[in-house]
């Protein structure tokens, strides 16, 4: 991965754009331009660009005529060592060797976010001079709009203005993932110290219509099973889990963290490892939850008194006041810490997103993303518990507010294994209901891309 920042020759320059040439195409349909998603291109759709050196390139997108830089990023991947599929190469921590290290290659990703995008260009627009380009085309397949984004290599990139925007930062601490629109990680240095994989700090800021205020107590994870009269007994929370990061990424449109994770079981003894990715983007993340079956149960279903495995995150009293929605609760649930029976129905609905929205705290909104049904046996419902005097330890404040996420409701007829799904997690601004359908098309209806040969007048 590679980020620019503007040199102070390139500042100088940027007066250029006023020199582009007067007629312009006509321009794309700017309001249509979806504004959540990002671009990933791989750069196999790019092999003209094929062996220049990475930090040689600029992103450009022109709007009203005239060409501005956008933040962008291209992110190096090669092959596992074990030529077990694609992997990143990392930038700090452990690191994975790439044969033409430093120069663009197929499997690369070229990374923007869409809402940067902008119309489409006459070459003979373009202020600034560079050796070879790509047009990348963004199609829209719900409404057929289309933007576009200019890819320009360099062999003296100084001259070439870049983009000063970094959507995600790690800040504070004890050191916050901090998006355009929210922040999470630990509450304290004292908490992170003492509970290191515990999340308990969420915010979503004033640019995503929040106030700023943590509304969260803890992520967590919990599965139980007792059988044979409690004579076999299995329980684990968010507090038997071991995370050690491993390597990370940071560029000025995403960062991505390689983890690793492991649960402790007992006399020493934890899960074999899990390594994972999480991506964050300026209005959100994503991250794999592992759901690990340690037992057939299948086999003791008979003698099984007790069994759950769900994923939740309880939120504090400044969540008081906001509405949990989902497909079928489009109206909101008051969350305020008192149980109400139609918190009680939402448990026999299976999962497929929820959002929690308030006037003063902004909004947050999670979906899954799972493998086909004959891949992924288990079924997933909604949770909901909204009680301040029903205590749920280990946790940082008594007592649930908004406790809500999903559990496995066919544990009973699970097999021993593990089972991966995908989370979304983002922060819709300013919501109104309906808003969900933006971050729903982001997975459901994807954008398109295509790229074309770019280049600059009289250099063909």
């Amino acid at each position: 991965m590679v980020r620019v920042k503007r040199s102070l020759a390139a500042a100088t320059r940027a007066l250029a754009v006023a020199a582009a040439a007067l007629s312009v195409p006509a321009p794309c349909r700017t309001a249509e331009i979806r504004q959540a998603d990002p671009v990933i291109v791989k750069a196999s759709k790019v092999p003209f660009l094929h062996g220049l050196r990475i930090t040689g390139f600029r992103a450009f997108a022109f709007k009203n005529g005239a060409a501005g830089p956008i933040p962008f990023q291209i992110d190096e991947v090669t092959i596992d060592k074990n030529g077990n599929g694609e992997v990143f190469v990392f930038t700090r921590g452990q690191r994975n060797r790439k044969p033409n290290q430093g120069r663009l290659a197929e499997l690369d990703e070229i990374v923007f976010m869409c809402k940067d995008t902008g119309e489409k260009a006459a070459v003979e627009n373009f202020p600034y001079r560079f050796d070879r380009g790509a047009e990348i085309e963004v199609a829209d397949p719900l409404t057929g709009a289309k933007s576009y984004a200019y890819l320009v290599h360099s062999a003296d990139p100084e001259n070439l203005p870049a983009s000063d925007t970094d959507y995600v930062q790690v800040v504070g601490t004890p050191g916050w993932t901090a998006g355009e629109y929210y922040k999470v990680g630990q509450s304290s240095l004292e908490k992170a110290r003492k509970f290191p994989n515990i999340v308990d700090y969420f915010a979503i800021r004033t640019e995503a219509g929040g106030n700023g205020a943590d509304v969260l107590d803890r992520v967590k994870f919990r599965s139980r099973v007792e059988a044979l009269g409690g004579t076999l007994r299995f329980s684990r929370n968010e507090d038997s889990f071991r995370i050690e990061e491993l390597a990370s990424l940071d560029g000025p449109v995403r960062r991505i963290t390689r983890s690793r994770n492991s649960v402790y079981l007992a006399l020493g003894i934890t899960t074999p490892p899990q390594s994972y990715n999480v991506t964050s983007y300026f209005n959100g993340y994503v991250t794999p939850v592992y759901i690990d079956i340690p037992i057939d149960l299948t086999t003791i279903k008979g003698v099984v008194r007790t069994a759950y495995f769900r994923s939740t995150l309880d939120f504090n009293k400044n969540a008081v006041g906001m509405k949990y929605y989902n497909p079928h609760h489009t109206k909101g649930i008051l969350v305020d810490g008192v149980p109400s029976a139609e918190e009680k129905k939402i448990h026999n609905e299976e999962f497929e997103w929820m959002l929690l929205a308030g006037e003063k705290q902004g909004a947050w909104m999670m979906y899954l993303v799972k493998p086909p049904p004959d891949q992924f046996p288990l079924r997933l419902n909604n949770y909901l518990v909204d009680d301040v005097n029903s205590p749920d330890p280990p946790e940082e404040e008594p007592g649930q507010i908004g406790n809500m996420g999903f559990t496995v409701a066919n544990i009973l007829d699970a097999k021993a294994g593990t089972h991966k799904i995908l989370v979304y997690v983002y922060f819709p601004p300013y919501y109104k209901p309906g808003d969900e359908k933006a971050y729903l098309n982001i997975h459901k209806h994807p954008l398109q891309t295509s790229a074309r040969e770019f280049f600059f007048p009289g250099t063909q």
